[in-house]
C-alpha cells in the first residue's frame, strides 16, 4: 500500500551506510524525486508525488515492511538488509534467463517449461507456454564461471504440446534460452566489478567457448519431451 513519506514509520532504518555500496553505486540510485529519501536504498518506482506542486509523496510499503518498520525493525526483503546487489547498465538490460543463469552462483535444481503451438493461424509457429522453478540448489555452488552448457542443460525440462518436433528455427523464436557469448563475458565482468560475491571468482575459458555467438543453448534441443 501507498503510504504518505511524512507519514512513514522508522524510514531512517533503510539508508544506505554499506561502503562498499557507496563506492560502487552513482550517487544519483541514491537520489529520488522526494529529497526526504534521498541516501535511503529503495527501488524508485515505489516512490510518487501526491500532487502536482511535488510538495508531497507517497512511497509505497508491502504489508511485512510496514509492519516491521512499525515496530522499528529493518525488514526481512528491505535491499537495505543485504539484498542489493545493484542495477545491470543499459548495455546488459535485453539479457535473457539463461545467460543470467550461466553467470549466477548457484543453480535451480530443476527448471520446467511447457511449451504448446500457437492457435493463432496468422502465426501457427509462434510459442506460448508457462514455467516452473523448484528451489535453489544452495550446498553446490560455482567455482568458476560461466556454467558450462552441459551444467545448465541438467537442470532444463521442456515439455512440447504439439504435432511434430520443433525445427532449430522454431527453437530461436524462445528468447529466454538464446545465449549470446559476448553477454555473458559482459554480465561476468560487470558482476565481478560490481558485486562482491563475485570478486575472486576466476572466469573459465573452456566453458565460455562452449557458447555460440548467438543461438539456442547448445544441447538445449535434448532436454526437450514430445
Amino acid at each position: 500500500m501507498y503510504v504518505q513519506v511524512k507519514n512513514a514509520p522508522s524510514l531512517e532504518l533503510l539508508r544506505c551506510t554499506d561502503p562498499y555500496i557507496l563506492k560502487h553505486v552513482p550517487l544519483s540510485r541514491l537520489t529520488y524525486i522526494c529529497p526526504q529519501l534521498d541516501g535511503l536504498l529503495l527501488q524508485p518506482e515505489g516512490v510518487r508525488p501526491v500532487d502536482t506542486e511535488g510538495s508531497d509523496f507517497d512511497i509505497y510499503l508491502c504489508q511485512e515492511c510496514r509492519s516491521s518498520l512499525s515496530n522499528k525493525k529493518l525488514p526481512r526483503l528491505a535491499l537495505n538488509n543485504h539484498m542489493f546487489r545493484g542495477d545491470l547498465p543499459d548495455e546488459l538490460q535485453d539479457v535473457t534467463w539463461i545467460e543470467e543463469m550461466a553467470c549466477a552462483l548457484y543453480r535451480t535444481t530443476a527448471h520446467v517449461t511447457r511449451l504448446y503451438n500457437s492457435s493463432s493461424p496468422a502465426d501457427p509457429l509462434q510459442l506460448h507456454g508457462n514455467a516452473c522453478a523448484h528451489p535453489l540448489d544452495v550446498v553446490n555452488h560455482a567455482n568458476s564461471l560461466p556454467w558450462s552448457p552441459a551444467d545448465l542443460n541438467q537442470m532444463l525440462s521442456v515439455i512440447f504440446v504439439g504435432p511434430r518436433k520443433l525445427s532449430i528455427s522454431e527453437l530461436n523464436k524462445l528468447p529466454q534460452f538464446i545465449v549470446r557469448a559476448p553477454v555473458i563475458r559482459k554480465l561476468y565482468e560487470h558482476l565481478r566489478l560490481h558485486n562482491r560475491l563475485y570478486i575472486d571468482m576466476p572466469f573459465d575459458d573452456n566453458a565460455y567457448a562452449a557458447y555460440p555467438q548467438y543461438g539456442i543453448l547448445p544441447g538445449f534441443e535434448k532436454r526437450i519431451v514430445y
